[in-house]
């Protein structure tokens, strides 16, 4: 009781009209939330109302703070506004709806209230005492709408003309709504930018007279409105084809969760899968390969998520390494022993799946290797090389459609028919997608129909690795979850098919299911997105790829001449690749010494421009520049204006960069 008292007394004592948020010996939140009618004080944890800030000198904030600025030559601080009248009135005054100031200057030329985000709760209260005006702008776009509750409306006057909560649209042809007596609750839409505008002219009795109201503004999609939309949230809202469609649209993802259809709605298709790469990881060597099969199972990992191959994983770095050796020996064989179209069109499978550019393997091309390899063979029919070309990116002529296109209609007797069949289906399927053609699609319909006729009642296509086969060629041509075939049945056959182990029975019958079971095939690789980090090499080095490339040497000379007169030379004799260009040979210069390191940049046109070597920058002011020249046998100096990274080098040759004087020549 006798606490009860004090606190009493010491409210009394402050005053009614400031509030305190500590008692003694109490604690409190260091945080403090005014009302919207009141005023922080400075120092002190407490709030007062607006209409005792500067009023003539009664203090309501224990440090003083509210009649501290209330001369008419005060020094506002930061955070506050000033008065035209010399007044003082914290920030939050300004533009709020009720004139703080004396002479009203707080509440001059104030603009709309920008409402920003989809989201927005407004609790607005207002003295009676002057008379008051706010507003606030809702932008709504053209995709969206606005839904507006406003709760808690109460106005002191039910006369329009003194006291009103007004809600319009931009346009004169939009409905206006007045709110001029006070109402429970009202929730409207509107499908245009709005304006809320209130404003009071009544005058009432002081800081116990109060307007106020409460908004609660949601700018949501007009999706939302549709009875067959999936509503993200409350307010965010996708078409019903956007839904598992493996994009996740939704900011929580909700729309690509409990998604699994065809092959991953399979019964224990991820334990399978898991147990799959297991077996498949754990038949690795020492050397971290598998021997003749590595590039397949570093394609089949990749496809079944056993692997990623993005530079983080040690051990996958390590088969990536392993892969590249095994291709480099059979590259070095290849005049003796010819790496056949087949192996070849797997090898750059490989390397897509590891980032490592197939058009550029330490100095070789693979991809038009192959290419040129499928023109002098042009009579052989074996569809991968041109599934491989096409997971490239390589533009697939008409005679290769057509040749593919044979196969698929072939009606021979062979027993590996449909076997090399269903690879052409995954060949013909990545080229339709890339381009535009339609005719293709009948007739890879036609053959994966024949392909789902001859399922048998056990699931099966044929034997494991034709099951397999088809099974990937139906998924690369949109079939998976077609109701004329039983998915579910050839899923459980190959699930049937693995033993205790994992194993499918060996390392090719495994790699060609393990991509099945994460819903994947051959074709997909197509969609491999490799970022410049994800490429391989991955030491940073620029150099390692030039000085690891394959094949025969050539000696190259590179000189740096200095001024006009040639004041000094530096020479350097390299031992480098074939086929490098003018850029590759000044890396590898300034890798081997440091005197000749450059920096260089793109200009508009895409050309590479030297601009410093030596440490020896371009000076357009003494008109002085590095030039690329060549020597010929007879000594004579000839240049290039064609972008360094442009030129070839040649066994022999001797490059110049020269730091003389240069000019651009007149046009005529």
């Amino acid at each position: 009781m006798k606490l009860f008292i004090f606190m009493c007394l010491l409210h009394f004592t402050f005053g009614v009209g400031m509030r305190r948020r500590q008692w003694f010996g109490l604690p409190y939140s260091p945080t403090l939330d005014c009302e919207p009618n009141e005023f922080e004080c400075e120092n002190v944890e407490s709030c007062v109302s607006k209409l005792r800030w500067c009023d003539l000198n009664n203090v309501d904030c224990e440090d003083s703070s509210d009649e501290n600025y209330c001369e008419s030559h005060s020094s506002c601080h930061e955070k506050h506004f000033k008065c035209d009248n010399g007044w003082c009135i914290p920030s939050k005054g300004h533009c709020d709806g009720f004139p703080s100031c004396w002479d009203g200057s707080d509440e001059v030329g104030c603009q709309c209230e920008e409402v920003i985000g989809n989201e927005k709760n407004i609790h607005f209260k207002v003295h009676t005492s002057k008379k008051s005006f706010k507003c606030w702008k809702i932008e709504v776009p053209s995709t969206q709408y606005l839904r507006l509750k406003i709760t808690n409306l109460e106005l002191q006057s039910s006369d329009c003309s003194e006291a009103s909560l007004v809600i319009s649209g931009e346009t004169s042809s939009s409905e206006t709504i007045q709110y001029c007596s006070n109402n429970s609750s009202s929730t409207i839409e509107r499908f245009e930018n709005t304006e809320i505008r209130y404003h009071s002219t009544m005058r009432g009795n002081g800081e116990h007279q109060s307007n106020s109201f409460h908004l609660d503004l949601v700018v949501a999609d007009l999706l939302c409105k549709r009875m067959d939309s999936f509503k993200c949230t409350d307010n965010f809202c996708i078409t019903p084809e956007q839904m598992c469609d493996g994009n996740v649209d939704c900011f929580n993802g909700a729309d690509e969760k409990s998604c699994e259809r065809g092959v991953l709605a399979v019964s224990g298709v991820n334990v399978t899968r898991s147990k799959g790469v297991s077996w498949l990881k754990n038949q690795r060597n020492a050397a971290w390969g598998w021997k003749e099969s590595t590039h397949r199972a570093v394609v089949a990992l990749y496809l079944a998520q056993g692997a990623n191959f993005n530079g983080t994983d040690k051990e996958e770095d390590l088969a990536a390494k392993q892969l590249e050796l095994h291709m480099t020996t059979a590259i070095l064989r290849n005049e003796t022993d010819p790496i056949p179209s087949t192996q070849l069109g797997m090898y750059i499978n490989a390397l897509l799946v590891i980032c490592h550019d197939p058009r550029n393997f330490y100095g070789y091309n693979l991809v038009q290797i192959l290419q040129d390899q499928m023109e002098i063979h042009a009579n052989e029919y074996h569809p991968l090389p041109y599934l491989a070309l096409c997971n490239a990116n390589v533009t697939i002529s008409d005679n290769t459609i057509k040749k593919l296109t044979s196969i698929i209609e072939s009606t021979s007797e062979k027993s590996f028919l449909t076997d090399v069949q269903s690879v052409a289906v995954m060949a013909l399927s990545c080229i339709s997608r890339k381009g535009n053609f339609s005719q293709l699609e009948s007739k890879i319909n036609q053959t994966t129909n024949a392909f789902k006729k001859g399922q048998n009642e056990d699931g099966s296509f044929g034997n494991i690795y034709t099951t397999a086969l088809v099974i990937q060629a139906l998924l690369a041509s949109g079939k998976e979850e077609d109701k004329d075939w039983n998915l579910n049945s050839a899923i459980e056959f190959l699930q049937s098919q693995q033993n205790v182990n994992g194993s499918f029975g060996d390392i090719l019958a495994t790699t060609l299911i393990l991509p099945i079971l994460n819903a994947k095939n051959l074709a997909d690789i197509a969609n491999i997105k490799c970022t410049e980090s994800l490429r391989m090499p991955r030491d940073g080095n620029p150099v390692s790829d030039i000085e690891l490339r394959l094949g025969q040497k050539m000696s190259v000379k590179y000189y740096l001449y200095i001024g006009d007169k040639m004041d000094e030379i530096h020479p350097i004799f390299l031992r480098t690749p074939n086929n490098i260009t003018v850029l590759d040979v000044m890396r590898l210069a300034a890798e081997a010494d440091e005197k000749y390191k450059f920096e260089a940049q793109r200009n508009a046109k895409g050309k590479l421009y030297i601009y410093k070597i030596y440490g020896i920058s371009n000076d357009p002011e003494d008109g002085k520049f590095w030039t690329y020249f060549k020597k010929a046998e007879n000594g004579t100096l000839t240049t290039s204006l064609t972008s360094p990274d442009k030129i070839t080098v040649q066994d022999k040759d001797e490059i110049i960069m020269w730091y003389k004087s240069a000019a651009i020549e007149e046009s005529k």
